[in-house]
């Protein structure tokens, strides 16, 4: 990976020229980095729109950098989306670190857009002075191959054009054309340790090895043609579980940890994952975690992943009466005793400890040993249903009816009773 000085825009258009009659969304902070990104781009595609995040983080200056990102767009009649979040009152109220609930804030909003048309991208304005900065963060956080690997120039519908371009490319570019942007002045102070990086650190470490940032880029390279092959090597798995949502024990086990590893990031798991799944694989079996907003639960050779919280739509209850029973029953349908029953029939989701008296056996049986003995998987048990009245469960759907309401050549009134989706 080259550490280019100079940005030739002939290049630069024949280079992305494939992406003409693609829309392009440009993420915009108004700054030099994505001002020059977002005229570079409005000379590959006629298709391009800015994105715009306000956090409300240097007040009057927020503000200002809305207005100019606003009459950029206006200026060059192209189409501007902003998202304006209080982040100190978002922290007050949910915690967490900054920086990571920034950008989990501007990703969120980016895949709003997106997502609404599948063949756009968003084009980033990270450059070569960011990615080496990148870099030395990766290397304290002793983050592997796949952290030194760092940014891509395309992850997807993810593309950074400015990435082998340095800082000074950028601003010499900017200066020459005369485009106008805002300066974000806390670049400045060295509250972030990638500020103590860009403004201590690497200029410190370049006065002495003054190719510093090309071997840097060189490295980065290498660790990205590791991290190619890592990806080649955790495809098969990768394929099966976009298919299936499901990690089979004898392909996780088989993997290193950096195929692990690389494998949740392909997934857009956080690593962390890594260290819940271990523990996980040692428990027993119908153990659940819960992990941000994933549910993992641990089958018999296998784990299945939940990714977003389930919507249980209950069916409708049919009830009707009728004189006799069949020839042939299915356990699809039940027959009770009217008479037996006390208010109302409902329909609801299992619950842990529900028990129901079956017919055939003496005394209660619970619902989850019921599911147990029919092998029903753990992730699947969440959607079993039973019939209940105000006092007794008296149908586990699918599998045993209550024997206290159960059909005898005493009984009056038959009611049929059957499920419609």
């Amino acid at each position: 990976m080259e550490f280019l000085k100079i940005i030739d825009v002939d290049y630069f258009v024949s280079k992305w020229k494939h992406l003409k009659d693609r829309k392009v969304y440009v993420a915009c902070s108004g700054g030099v980095d994505s001002v020059v990104l977002f005229h570079l781009m409005r000379l590959v595609s006629s298709k391009v729109c800015l994105l715009h995040v306000n956090y409300k983080l240097r007040e009057k200056d927020s503000e200002l950098d809305s207005v100019f990102v606003s009459q950029l767009a206006k200026k060059y009649d192209v189409s501007f989306f902003i998202k304006e979040v209080d982040t100190h009152a978002y922290l007050d109220k949910y915690g967490g670190n900054l920086q990571e609930v920034a950008r989990e804030i501007r990703y969120n909003f980016f895949e709003e857009y997106l997502s609404q048309d599948k063949d756009s991208i968003l084009v980033l304005g990270h450059h070569a002075d960011d990615q080496i900065e990148t870099f030395f963060q990766h290397l304290a956080r002793k983050s592997g191959i796949l952290g030194l690997s760092c940014m891509l120039e395309i992850d997807n519908r993810l593309v950074r054009p400015l990435l082998r371009y340095s800082k000074e490319a950028v601003f010499s570019l900017a200066t020459s054309k005369h485009w106008e942007w805002r300066e974000d002045l806390s670049n400045l102070g060295n509250k972030y340790t990638r500020n103590k990086l860009r403004n201590e650190f690497i200029p410190f470490v370049q006065s002495s090895i003054p190719t510093l940032k090309g071997s840097v880029m060189k490295l980065i390279e290498v660790f990205q043609e590791n991290q190619k092959l890592l990806e080649n090597s955790v495809r098969s798995i990768y394929d099966i579980f976009k298919k299936s949502n499901r990690l089979n024990f004898t392909d996780f086990n088989c993997l290193t940890k950096e195929e692990k590893i690389c494998l949740l990031q392909m997934l857009s798991f956080p690593t962390s994952l890594l260290e819940e799944l271990e523990k996980l694989l040692k428990s027993q079996k119908g153990k659940i975690v819960r992990f941000q907003h994933i549910e993992i639960y641990r089958e018999h050779d296998h784990f299945f992943f939940s990714l977003e919280q389930e919507q249980i739509t209950l069916p409708t209850l049919l009830i009707q009466e009728v004189i006799s029973l069949p020839s042939h029953f299915s356990s699809e349908i039940l027959f009770l005793d009217q008479e037996k029953l006390k208010g109302d029939l409902k329909l609801r989701v299992w619950e842990v400890g529900d028990r129901i008296n079956p017919i055939g056996m003496k005394g209660s049986k619970l619902i989850s040993d019921i599911l147990t003995d029919a092998k029903i998987t753990s992730h699947h048990r969440k959607h079993q249903l039973v019939l209940v009245d105000d006092e007794k469960i008296v149908w586990c759907v699918g599998f045993r009816v209550s024997r206290l309401i159960q059909v005898t050549e005493t009984t009056q009134k038959i009611l049929k009773v059957s499920l419609q989706s």
